[in-house]
């Protein structure tokens, strides 16, 4: 039963990840986006990690898409029928992407799989494994409070771009 869940989540991950690549209206493709981060969410509940399958739903799929959409009907001038979105770049695209595919097979062909079965583990919650292993004071508190710092200034920055000024 599990194959069978696993190649339909890829089905519904890659089939509305290739739409929103290729169509033309930048409105579409981030609705496309939407089956393709929901499948991911899917296959972090397939292999057991109902922490990051949440996070992937409320951040992903809520936060980051919802801005996404209004990053786009905010931006008025991309949404001119009369401008044609055309990209030069198409061969490099491309290359690079046959490029990455090719390092990505040749890296699964090398390593060794093994039976395929993994040791069973001991009984620990893995919600709470991630959340010591991510605020463990020896090893991620810093980058925490970098990524709090970055996402502050980011804040700030954009209450200064979107602010009006004075008299208008």
């Amino acid at each position: 039963m599990e194959p069978v869940v696993f190649y339909t989540l890829a089905a519904v991950i890659l089939i509305p990840a290739i739409l929103s690549v290729t169509l033309r209206n930048i409105a579409h493709a981030a609705f496309w986006l939407m089956p393709t981060l929901l499948g991911v969410a899917g296959i972090f509940l397939v292999l057991g990690s109902e922490f990051l399958f949440a996070i992937q739903i409320l951040l992903y799929v809520g936060a980051i898409l919802v801005l996404l959409v209004f990053a786009i009907v905010l931006t008025r001038g991309l949404q001119d029928p009369a401008l044609r979105a055309h990209n030069k770049q198409k061969e490099i695209g491309a290359l690079v992407a046959v490029g990455l595919v090719a390092v990505l097979w040749l890296s699964v062909l090398a390593r060794s799989w093994g039976s395929g079965l993994a040791p069973k583990a001991a009984a620990v919650d893995p919600t709470r494994a991630l959340g010591l292993a991510l605020i463990d004071p020896s090893r991620n508190l810093l980058h925490f409070e970098l990524a709090s710092i970055l996402l502050l200034a980011a804040m700030i920055g954009a209450v200064v771009i979107c602010r009006k000024p004075a008299g208008k």
